[in-house]
This record gives C-alpha cells, structure tokens and sequence, in this order.
C-alpha cells in the first residue's frame, strides 16, 4: 500500500510539474513551407533523367576508349617484343654463319 501512495504521489508530483506550461504551437507557414519544398522537388526531379542518360552514355563511351587504348596498345607491344626477339635470333644465327671453325 505504501508503494501505491509514492507512486500515486510521484504522478501527481509529475502532474503538477506542467502547470504554467504552453501548449506547443506549429509555425503557422509550416504547411506552406512544406508544400513549396515538394513543388520544387517535383520540379528539379522532372528534368535531370535525361541529363542523367547522357552522361551515362559519356562515360560509358570514355570507359569504351580507355579499354580499346589500352588493348591496342599491348596489342602493339606485344607485336614489338615479337619482332625483336625475331631480329635477334636472325642476329645471332648470322654471327654463328660468319664464325670460322676449325676442327682438325
């Protein structure tokens, strides 16, 4: 019973504490600060899916010829590498063909 009354108190206590309080109040241009924020949004939304696509495309198309740069390029390097390890071993059987050798 004594648990009761300190809580009954406790919630009376509590109750009083909110006397000579205001009820809060909402900014009275709230509801058109609101609306004016989802006007402008539906408006910026409307445009931007196009802008969108293109530089999309663009970046698509600069990643494309990065990629076929640089394939090309080892491509090449590839093809140079061959051609010289051909020109040296051309090399090296002609300086085998000029030698003199004689065996007794």
């Amino acid at each position: 019973m004594d648990s009761r009354n300190n809580k009954e108190k406790w919630v009376n206590e509590v109750l009083a504490s909110t006397e000579g309080m205001k009820k809060a109040e909402a900014n009275p241009f709230l509801y058109e600060k609101i609306r004016y924020r989802m006007q402008q949004k539906g408006a910026v939304q409307d445009i931007p899916a196009i802008v969108l696509l293109s530089k999309w495309i663009i970046a698509c198309l600069v990643i494309l010829a990065i990629n076929s740069i640089a394939i090309t390029t080892e491509i090449r390097r590839e093809k140079d590498k061959a051609l010289m390890q051909k020109d040296a071993n051309v090399g090296m059987l002609g300086e085998l063909g000029n030698q003199t050798t004689y065996n007794y």
